[in-house]
């Protein structure tokens, strides 16, 4: 299980795959415990937190702490896409960074539905869904409640003609069709982690 407090990685990971991790600038805790986890949680959340930039909790039981930890939030669905034409790819500005479509899944909703409506209402483009790239998964803060949101990603194609416009009412300054190595660039030079690790997916499809 991963996901992302502040930009700051959280990994919870059986024992057994200690081998596989990269541990460069991360803080590894061994026989880990949920309460751990939360703890530094909480540390991050708290700014109290220098140094690393991730936190590889290695435990023995896997499921019970993965659900223990989600037990402490309230866990939030949605979904969104990384939208190709040609060679380029769909990005949007928003809140002064560059991200990708997306939003929150409505009651009785299936992710890639959600996917295609969230594009279209951000975007002003209709798609279709190619396939399933992943899952994300980061955390926030919400009238006082911890909220883990778990974002669905689709590889999507568009199937409109039109130039994209942008939902301005979800604050959405921009939509671009971007060159899709310049793309790369604008979200490792100024995105959220949560978007960098979905990008890295995509790539390796």
């Amino acid at each position: 299980m991963r996901f992302y407090v502040n930009d700051y990685l959280f990994e919870i990971s059986p024992k057994s795959e200690v081998e596989k991790k990269n541990t460069a600038h991360a803080s590894i805790f061994s026989a880990a415990t949920a309460g751990q986890v939360i703890e530094h949680y909480k540390l991050v959340k708290a700014g109290n937190v220098q140094g690393s930039t991730a936190f590889i909790f290695l435990v023995s039981d896997y499921e019970a702490v993965c659900q223990e930890v989600k037990s402490f939030f309230k866990i939030i669905e949605a979904a969104g896409g990384i939208v190709q034409k040609d060679h380029q790819l769909l990005l949007i500005f928003r809140l002064l960074k560059w991200d990708l479509p997306k939003g929150k899944m409505e009651a009785g909703e299936q992710p890639a539905t959600t996917a295609v409506r969230e594009v279209e209402e951000e975007c002003g483009l209709k798609t279709k869904i190619v396939k399933k790239i992943g899952e994300t998964w980061h955390t926030y803060e919400l009238k006082g409640k911890q909220i883990l949101k778990c974002t669905h990603w689709y590889l999507m194609k568009s199937t409109s003609e039109q130039a994209p416009v942008p939902q301005v009412e979800e604050a959405i300054e921009q939509v671009k069709w971007i060159d899709k190595e310049e793309a790369e660039k604008l979200l490792k030079s100024n995105s959220y982690a949560s978007i960098l690790d979905i990008l890295e997916q995509f790539k390796a499809m």
